[in-house]
């Protein structure tokens, strides 16, 4: 009988050596896959292209997400097709990529809202005094190069998830008052593979300069500013244009 994995299984399993099938259309699959994934659509599995896995070895099966079925079909097949050892990563790449994990194909290079985003954002916990989270920021902002400084910080517990967030305002208006009873709750978020182009469309419409970017398990990754997303995106078309005007200069050289 297939065994049901989560993310942090199946990242465990590729370190050692699992095969891993990604079971999507292969347009699909050229767009964006998991690590090592091979593609075997589930219209093509049967015993000639199971032929190329190794049948003592333990083999992944995933598909879109939840709601897809053809990972789970693949797995009872390739159970028919004698593999013993079969593990179905049910939440499939929809989960890996929410999580922000690496992906291959024709998308892994293009930056995407958690790369985007800032990272050095400040931090606090629920009990902290807000007047002295206000300091640390004014502290940290004149030590930083990234400019315009901190003006908010974000409330997450031991374990990195966020819980609210504190404006500067608050903090100068209530210096004496803990984070809990300042914060807003429930701030809205987005995950890290969302695309330039769509987050840049969702702040528009929201009249947003920023959002927070966290996991599907809501660990706080960074905060996406636009200004400062658009100034990376720009840095990074100007740099694969001129590693394409010097590929094509190296080849006119060439001939």
């Amino acid at each position: 009988m297939p065994t049901d994995i989560g993310r942090e299984v199946v990242r465990t399993m590729l370190v050692s050596g699992a095969q891993i099938i990604e079971t999507l259309p292969s347009n699909q699959y050229e767009e964006e896959h998991l690590p090592g994934a091979i593609n075997i659509p589930l219209k093509k599995l049967d015993g000639q292209t199971a032929a190329a896995l190794d049948s003592n070895k333990p083999v992944i099966v995933y598909c879109h997400d939840n709601q897809c079925d053809l990972s789970a079909r693949a797995a009872w097949r390739l159970e028919t097709l004698g593999f013993i050892r079969v593990f179905r990563y049910a939440a499939g790449k929809a989960d890996w990529l929410a999580n922000g994990l690496p992906i291959e194909g024709r998308q892994a290079l293009i930056p995407r809202a958690g790369a985007l985003a800032r990272t050095d954002v400040p931090i606090c916990h629920l009990n902290d005094r807000a007047g002295d989270v206000l300091d640390r920021i004014q502290i940290s902002n004149r030590d930083s190069t990234l400019k315009p400084g901190w003006d908010m910080c974000v409330v997450t517990n031991g374990r990195h998830v966020t819980l609210g967030v504190l404006s500067g305002e608050v903090m100068i208006s209530y210096p004496n008052a803990a984070a809990e009873q300042l914060m807003e709750t429930g701030p809205t978020t987005i995950r890290p593979n969302w695309s330039f182009e769509d987050t840049s469309e969702y702040l528009k419409s929201q009249n947003l300069d920023r959002v927070l970017v966290t996991t599907a398990d809501g660990v706080l990754v960074g905060v996406y500013f636009q200004a400062y997303a658009a100034s990376q995106m720009d840095n990074f078309h100007k740099k694969r244009a001129a590693a394409s005007s010097s590929g094509l200069e190296k080849k006119r050289a060439a001939r």
